[in-house]
């Protein structure tokens, strides 16, 4: 007897400081082509689909007057995917400060993050890349599963150990349930 299954759509909580290149990372992961983007003002809602699994991603808008917001992107989210402009090294502060404010949420406890090093093409994102693994201490963090990868929409194939990280999680926190 051949049996089917059931695979909930799994809420990702895409999230990061302005110009962290989270939108560009978004539309990339889903073959889109990126053009000229303007800053995010609003969560960018939109479904992903990796291995025939399907994601809802609240792609989150990262200016300032806006991360009081992500409270409401992070309600129910399964996998939190953390992107980081590992270019701007004056900003890592800034984002550790933000990272750990949704980590300490308890919406968020145990949620799965995966961290993105992002803009690995550019030469000063390798430059900062040690300055950034020292500032954000990920194998530090506590009581979730941590994947950190380094990523570039210039470099579309270092997508591809996220994508396979988002289908592992998800094989891994949802329960999969025969249809009848």
């Amino acid at each position: 007897m051949n049996k089917r299954y059931y695979m909930p759509i799994v809420k990702i909580f895409l999230f990061g400081i302005d110009n962290a290149g989270k939108t560009a990372l978004s539309m990339t992961i889903k073959n889109e082509k990126v053009v000229n983007l303007a800053p995010t003002t609003a969560f960018n809602i939109s479904k992903w689909v990796i291995k025939a699994l399907e994601f809802a991603v609240w792609d989150a808008p990262g200016q300032i007057k806006y991360r009081e917001e992500w409270i409401d992107g992070l309600d129910q989210a399964q996998v939190l995917m953390f992107v980081l402009d590992t270019t701007d090294a004056a900003r890592f502060d800034e984002s550790k400060r933000e990272l750990d404010r949704i980590l300490n949420d308890q919406q968020a406890a145990r949620v799965p993050l995966v961290f993105c090093f992002h803009k690995m093409d550019l030469p000063e994102a390798k430059a900062n890349h040690a300055k950034a693994q020292e500032v954000f201490k990920l194998s530090e963090i506590r009581n979730r599963k941590v994947y950190s990868f380094d990523t570039s929409i210039k470099n579309p194939e270092s997508l591809n150990p996220v994508k396979d990280a988002l289908v592992f999680i998800i094989f891994h926190i949802s329960r999969l349930e025969p249809k009848k």
